[in-house]
This record gives structure tokens, C-alpha cells and sequence, in this order.
């Protein structure tokens, strides 16, 4: 692949936007390998409990690259680039079956903001900010930000974010809950990623399923919810990994 790599590493599957000369912009070729990337962290084979999201350089992804003539001539239907391209993907990021992790060093602008909020957790370096700015190219927010966003930091936040396109720096993001944790420079922020990837991949088998709960949640009723819960839980009280360690805990009460 040339603009996106992907690393296994102990169940986490670390996904890299690696084209820092451009600010990782979204081009046509990096969001067919990230979609080919999804497809390949979801086969059986591979043992992925964890995904993490980073990128090479200075920015996590400056957007979508309109310098990039095919992607250009894609714009002539917008309606159609959205559909076939960037909807895909982010449907995709939403589906996905384990926890996810985006780790944001300088800027996520534009659809590059919706990339960086699909994660279940979101951390960020100091340099970090976050920057929607669809309406000063006369565009409406894309990539799923206007389901994301306002669930994230409310509606009032969201608005101001879209209407006044004012950068949020990593402190703000923090305050207002748009990120969970921020770290001092991009080399601390991958480490303690990958760090928090790791633990969460080593953890109980039930946080796949807790995912599915939380992301159930936002189109189900109160009622609905309560029964995914009872039918996930009782996945999880059939599992091994759910035995051993109520096995265990009952152990330390002898």
C-alpha cells in the first residue's frame, strides 16, 4: 500500500495514515486502502481486539485533498463522492466489531475532524486542534460529524464549531470532552496509545460487546437498549474467558 500501512502488533491492529508531504489529505488511493485496511483487521484469522488510529508528520489529516485531480473530478457529483466514497469508510469505522482508538497529533480539519471522532476513544498531543471548516468551501459537515459531534460536546458546541470555524486547540478539546486524554508531544501521545490499545486488547472479551451496546444506543429506545443488553450479556455469560474469571474472582472469597 502506498499512503496507509497496517501493523498487527499483540491484537492490536495499528492503522497509519502515512502521507505526511500532504498532511495526510484524504485521496482516492488512501481511502481505498482504508477500506481495503477494515476489510483485512476483520478476518477471523488475524485476532484483532483493538484498532488504532495514528498518522505520520505533523497533522492527523488535513482533510480531503482537493489538489488531487481525480478526486476533483469526483466533486462534480458531490452527492455521488460522498455515497460511494467517504461514506463507506466511515460506516465501516462505525461497524467495526472492537474497540477503536484515534490519536490525533496537530491538525484533524474537515472531513479529517469526522475521521478523528469515529474513535471510541479519542487522544490527542498538545499540538493537536481540531478545525471545522466545511462551510468556508460552501460545503455541509461530511463524514458523519453531524451524528458524532453534537453527542460528543453537544449541540450548542457543535453549532459554534461549524458556524464560527474557529480553530479548538488540544485544551479546549479536553475541557469540552471532544478528547479523552492529551499528552505532551506526538512521539508521547503513539506510545501511550499504543500502550491503552494494548490493555484494552489484553482485557476481557466482553468490551467488544460493550461497543456494540454503546454504539446500539444511539438509534434504540430506553426498552430497546435494556434488551441488546440482556442479549449480549448473555453472550458473554456462555464465553470461557467469562468463566475463568468469575472462577477466579470466586476463588480470592474461599
Amino acid at each position: 500500500m502506498e499512503q496507509v500501512k497496517l501493523e498487527i502488533d499483540e491484537k492490536v491492529a495499528v492503522i497509519t495514515l502515512a502521507r505526511p508531504e500532504k498532511r495526510n489529505a484524504l485521496s482516492p488511493t488512501m481511502l481505498s486502502e482504508l477500506g481495503s485496511v477494515l476489510v483485512e483487521i476483520g478476518k477471523p484469522r488475524n485476532e484483532v481486539r483493538c484498532v488504532l488510529l495514528k498518522a505520520e508528520g505533523e497533522a492527523f489529516c488535513a482533510g480531503g485533498d482537493f489538489g488531487d485531480l481525480s478526486l476533483n473530478k469526483k466533486w462534480k457529483s458531490g452527492e455521488l463522492l460522498l455515497r460511494n466514497e467517504y461514506n463507506p469508510l466511515f460506516a465501516s469505522l462505525k461497524r467495526l466489531k472492537v474497540p477503536l482508538i484515534t490519536a490525533v497529533q496537530g491538525g484533524a480539519v474537515g472531513i479529517g475532524l469526522s475521521l478523528a471522532i469515529t474513535g471510541d476513544l479519542i487522544l490527542a498531543s498538545k499540538q493537536a486542534y481540531f478545525h471545522l471548516m466545511f462551510a468556508k468551501l460552501g460545503l455541509v459537515v461530511e463524514g458523519g460529524a453531524s451524528y458524532i459531534l453534537p453527542r460528543l460536546i453537544g449541540r450548542s458546541r457543535a453549532f459554534e464549531m461549524s458556524y464560527l470555524m474557529e480553530k479548538v486547540d488540544a485544551q479546549r478539546a479536553l475541557e469540552w470532552g471532544l478528547i479523552n486524554r492529551l499528552y505532551e508531544n506526538a512521539e508521547a501521545l503513539h506510545e501511550g496509545a499504543l500502550e491503552i490499545a494494548k490493555q484494552i486488547a489484553g482485557s476481557a472479551d466482553s468490551l467488544a460487546l460493550i461497543r456494540e451496546a454503546y454504539m446500539g444506543s444511539y438509534d434504540n429506545s430506553f426498552e430497546q437498549q435494556l434488551e441488546l443488553e440482556a442479549r449480549l450479556g448473555g453472550q458473554t455469560s456462555e464465553t470461557a474467558d467469562f468463566k475463568e474469571r468469575i472462577a477466579r474472582m470466586a476463588s480470592k472469597f474461599k
